[in-house]
């Protein structure tokens, strides 16, 4: 092949990108750099898979070192010439230099050359979300350095930094007054001088539509400037450790008024329960509310919790999607049955009419077929269920059969995902022939996924076609992972986890043979039921033309 035919396939777009496709980063780097051809599809493919803050600035200038990353020689007029075609296509950066990240930190030194010695313009002109997650160094906060990475065009910014973010969070608002998405974290950093920067920093961001924000950052004052907050949309208190947290708690003077939070709509807490109260006072707060997420500090009693159902039904009827979870702060996955009935979910269930539910719970819940059942009557517009998934692994007598499944099928058409812990011991088709049609009411076809939980299985063949004739070929057949971490799995002998392992990888064999063979045998009925329509079709017009003819020969005569 000549130069120029060569030339000709590499102007080709659509063969340039099958082949970078196959390419490693590292070739994409190379051939961005030292061929003309491709750079320009080359450059725009390399930052579709990178964002690291360090593999960008790579390109910037050559970085060395091992525990800290610095610019092998000074940064010159001429870096910047050559980094700005690449500055102008990165949409998004990254940077972690916590102990979890597999990168080394970049220098102090490193980041101040580049604010003395870039131009006056944003390094990245066109950046559209940027994340940063600072460690302590030599005892100041590295997070200021966030700020020569902003610009006015940003709509996403995510900050997490263990030392905290003075002087930081108050100058955001005039580097990037478009901010719409925020989140800061800051774990055990809860002095008043930083939740004031975060008033400052909310107050001065006009467009900010979802804030996500550490516990300790939590305050009355904070909460009082959101709730005045005309775009926000969704706000989520965010836990970084999954133990209880024996904190102060800033909110106790709290007071939301019915005026308040006229617009969001999603609101995660982690919250008390006795602390519930103060953000739902009356029937009047939140009407655009449409998701709620409660993070329950500690394992309650069945009255309390069902007093905090009355209280969340009384004032937020409208709200559509409702999790509990009060397994995340448990410190164990417990063996011993709750004391959760039916009669705790009462007022949810006469009150409110959710699409998504999900209760979670350090310790098996005792619900039966008629509980769930009658969980389903009430709610016929559930999409998505989830009762005590984080529990299975201690839950050993599974109260719920596989009978509940067609139950559910019943009475919530439009279910989409279901998670629940069935006893699968037992199937309902045991002794029926996999030839005999059953008379379960399947699940429609929007059915997505269903997880059965921890149960160990007796007969996989019949529980496969049991599954195959009430769900969708599409859908996603799953269960809880074998090893869940609040679980007591030493006092379990290996050969036990071993079994439920085999058992589970044929049973989905079985599924997917037998799930194939009932939509062969419905599209050989579809076709005959096709041709026998077609063949009535021909048998009227036939008729009526009969018809015609006698009607014609009767008004002869």
């Amino acid at each position: 092949m000549n130069a120029s035919a060569r030339e000709t396939v590499w102007r080709r777009h659509d063969v340039v990108d099958a082949i970078l496709k196959f390419c490693s980063i590292n070739d994409v780097s190379a051939c961005a750099q030292v061929s003309k051809f491709v750079h320009t599809r080359a450059i725009k493919y390399l930052y579709r898979d990178i964002n690291g803050l360090e593999d960008i600035l790579h390109l910037l200038a050559p970085m060395s070192g091992s525990k800290e990353r610095w610019f092998i020689h000074p940064l010159m007029p001429s870096n910047w010439e050559k980094f700005i075609p690449y500055a102008q296509l990165v949409r998004h950066i990254r940077y972690d230099e916590t102990p979890s990240s597999c990168y080394a930190p970049i220098d102090d030194d490193s980041f101040n050359e580049i604010a003395v010695t870039c131009p006056e313009r944003p390094i990245f002109p066109v950046l559209e979300s940027a994340h940063f997650s600072w460690n302590t160094h030599e005892g100041s906060s590295r997070a200021r350095y966030s700020l020569m990475f902003l610009n006015k065009k940003l709509k996403t910014l995510s900050l997490a930094s263990d030392y905290g973010l003075e002087y930081v969070l108050r100058s955001i608002p005039r580097a990037s007054p478009r901010l719409e998405w925020v989140k800061v974290t800051c774990p055990g950093v809860s002095d008043s001088e930083t939740r004031s920067e975060l008033v400052a920093m909310i107050d001065g961001l006009s467009h900010l539509q979802s804030l996500t924000l550490s516990t300790p950052l939590f305050s009355t004052e904070i909460i009082s400037s959101l709730s005045r907050h005309s775009k926000l949309v969704s706000l989520c208190q965010y836990s970084e450790t999954t133990t209880q947290e024996q904190g102060d708690d800033y909110t106790r003077d709290l007071k939301i008024s019915d005026s308040a939070f006229k617009s969001l709509r999603d609101l995660r807490l982690d919250i008390h329960l006795d602390a519930i109260a103060r953000w739902f006072p009356s029937a009047n707060v939140m009407p655009s509310l449409v998701t709620l997420h409660l993070e329950l500090r500690a394992t309650e009693a069945q009255s309390a919790i069902k007093d905090c159902f009355a209280l969340l039904a009384k004032a937020i009827p409208h709200v559509v999607e409702l999790k509990f979870d009060l397994y995340k702060h448990a410190s164990s996955t417990l063996t011993r049955a709750s004391d959760i009935s039916l009669d705790t979910f009462e007022p949810l269930l006469t009150r409110m009419a959710p699409s998504t539910f999900s209760f979670d719970h350090p310790a098996p819940l005792p619900l039966t077929d008629s509980d769930v059942e009658k969980m389903a009557i009430a709610w016929p517009s559930l999409k998505n269920l989830s009762l005590g998934h984080s529990s299975a692994a201690g839950d050993t007598k599974c109260v719920l059969t596989l009978n509940v499944l067609s139950s559910l099928a019943r009475h919530c058409p439009n279910l989409q995902t279901l998670h629940l812990n069935i006893n699968l011991c037992f199937s309902p088709y045991r002794h029926r022939l996999p030839a005999e049609v059953p008379d379960d009411v399947p699940f429609s076809r929007s059915f997505v996924r269903l997880n059965l939980g921890y149960s160990l299985i007796q007969d996989t063949q019949s529980l496969a076609w049991f599954l195959s004739c009430i769900l969708p070929e599409s859908s996603e057949l799953n269960r809880w992972p074998e090893i869940i971490k609040k679980s007591d799995r030493d006092a379990k002998p290996q050969w036990f986890s071993d079994a439920r392992e085999r058992r589970w990888i044929e049973l989905l064999s079985w599924f997917e043979a037998y799930s194939k063979s009932r939509n062969r045998q419905d599209s050989r009925m579809k076709r005959a039921l096709d041709a026998a329509l077609s063949e009535l079709n021909e048998v009227k017009r036939e008729n009526a033309k009969l018809r015609l003819k006698i009607d014609r020969l009767r008004k002869a005569n």
